[in-house]
């Protein structure tokens, strides 16, 4: 999230393993499941739907948003981000303001 990855996916070069690995330290549980959902999501478009990882990245912002709001708690999550993440806030608000 901005400077410095709270999630990420490791996929295993030999097998059909994936692993999805979430640093506790970097995000606060109630906004796991957001940051879990935006990784799958990107890792699932890039390699199932072969989308290149810069636009599946971009696509997962609104599923992260979504997940966020269903949750009840897209205000506090990008209160969260726009204090502790401030790079990641500006790119998910895009040109336009938050999406």
């Amino acid at each position: 999230m901005g400077h410095g990855n709270s999630a990420l996916v490791i996929a295993d070069d030999y097998g059909r393993d994936v692993y999805f690995l979430l640093f506790s330290d970097k995000v606060p549980a109630q906004f796991r499941p957001i940051v879990a959902t935006h990784e799958f999501t990107e890792y699932d478009l890039v390699s199932e739907q072969g989308l290149d990882q810069r636009l599946a990245h971009l696509k997962a912002y609104n599923v992260e948003l979504a997940t966020a709001e269903r949750l009840g708690i897209k205000e506090s999550y990008l209160e969260y981000l726009k204090e502790q993440y401030p790079t990641k806030y500006e790119e998910l608000r895009g040109p336009d303001g938050v999406r």
